[in-house]
């Protein structure tokens, strides 16, 4: 059992093999951190990861931060490799080349992962689920933020970029009866990168209630050679206002780049199946409009023009006339403040979500959120903050009817 501060040394590691278990438990209140210049097992062909799980009984750890800058040998520096099924519940992980590999039913649970240089993520049979995965893949290009492959479930999770970026792409699906449900990729506001969800081949892949927005193309379909596809995308939220030459699809042909590619998304460069003149069936979405010339819009697709020689075409009817409730409940956009005398007046974009309950105004203090106004009139978007001091940071956030978003 482990319970302290500061536990790795630089360039050491821990491997947990054969029967044993690693329990390093903390609380709320009372976290353990990890810190270190550079954990590695040197085993002659690499230097990663920092904490190896490989035994026949499964670890826990819970509460736990690790703050690292393992970056000596980027390609295979991995913080930590869970083989064995064990859980990471409640962790964050700060700075480091590559984040976790997750294998054989291990768990990924209400944590925060950021400020990598590398891939955040590569799930295999296994389960991530309310975490936030943000500011990733900072010293790489034409790469995911998450690798999800056969039996692996991603849902209710954020991932997304505080700043504008244009390269890499937050999914890489690759697998058989992967699920994607009930996250929010990118955001309503803001450049999160080139493409959300990579969709390269034709596999049994279920995407659903996701809320996407904020890419150059929110979706990246490649071929499925001849036939029908095998995955399904359905009652996903196209979110955010398009501006430019951003896509909410974009349609291409294997590996192959038309010059349209190349000029409006040149950081995604990835090969895939081909088309033989298919169609894409992305029925049954909500594209924040029902209007098909709007939708045409946003799709680029073989039947744009001439000049984009790609074959395959999305079709997308039934359209759904309102966001899918299933789906997270779309933050607010926008906030502002300004003085008023001796108060601050905060204002917002408006969230359209049918099941819309209300909204929740903190002041932000580094780390720590202070709740200034629970409002439940869920048509106000504005709340004045009396004798409020116009240099505090102020987040809001949005909740539904079920406290599922």
């Amino acid at each position: 059992d482990v319970c302290s501060s500061d536990l790795m040394s630089d360039n050491s590691y821990i491997s947990v093999e054969d029967n044993g278990k690693l329990q390093m438990e903390g609380t709320s209140s009372n976290r353990i951190t990890v810190t270190g210049e550079s954990w590695e097992k040197n085993t002659g062909t690499s230097s990663g990861p920092g904490i190896e799980l490989n035994s026949s009984v499964k670890s826990s750890l819970k509460y736990v931060d690790f703050i690292n800058s393992n970056v000596d040998r980027p390609w295979d520096n991995w913080i930590i490799i869970s083989r064995d099924g064990s859980s990471l519940d409640n962790i964050s992980m700060n700075g480091g080349s590559n984040g976790i590999i997750l294998e054989n039913n291990s768990s990924l649970t209400n944590s925060k992962i950021s400020n990598l240089e590398r891939t955040a993520l590569h799930v295999h049979s296994s389960t991530v689920e309310g975490n936030q995965i943000f500011d990733v893949a900072q010293n790489i290009t034409n790469n995911a933020y998450v690798h999800l492959y056969s039996n692996a479930i991603l849902r209710s999770n954020r991932i997304y970029s505080t700043t504008d970026v244009e390269t890499n792409f937050a999914l890489y699906l690759d697998g058989s009866n992967v699920l994607v449900e009930k996250n929010t990729v990118g955001g309503a506001t803001g450049l999160h990168g080139a493409v959300g969800i990579s969709l390269r081949y034709n596999q049994t892949i279920t995407i659903k209630n996701n809320n996407i927005g904020g890419f150059l193309a929110n979706v990246a379909v490649h071929g499925h050679d001849s036939g029908s596809h095998s995955y399904v995308f359905t009652d996903n939220n196209f979110i955010g206002t398009l501006s430019g030459n951003q896509r909410h699809v974009v349609v291409y042909n294997g590996g192959d780049r038309t010059q349209w590619h190349i000029d409006n998304i040149p950081d995604y460069n990835q090969w895939g199946s081909s088309f033989d003149d298919e169609e894409v069936d992305f029925s049954n979405n909500y594209w924040g409009t029902t209007s098909t010339s709007l939708i045409d819009d946003a799709i680029q697709d073989t039947d744009d023009d001439e000049t984009f020689d790609v074959d395959g075409y999305v079709t997308y009817t039934p359209i759904n006339s309102s966001a899918s409730t299933t789906a997270p409940i779309q933050s607010p956009s926008n906030l502002t403040k300004v003085s008023s005398g001796s108060d601050v007046i905060l204002t917002w974009g408006a969230v359209s979500s049918t099941d819309l309950a209300g909204y929740k105004l903190y002041s932000k203090d580094g780390e720590t959120y202070t709740l200034v106004q629970d409002i439940t009139d869920e048509t106000l978007t504005s709340y004045t903050v009396s004798g409020g001091d116009i240099e505090t940071s102020y987040v809001i956030t949005s909740y539904d009817t079920d406290a599922d978003g």
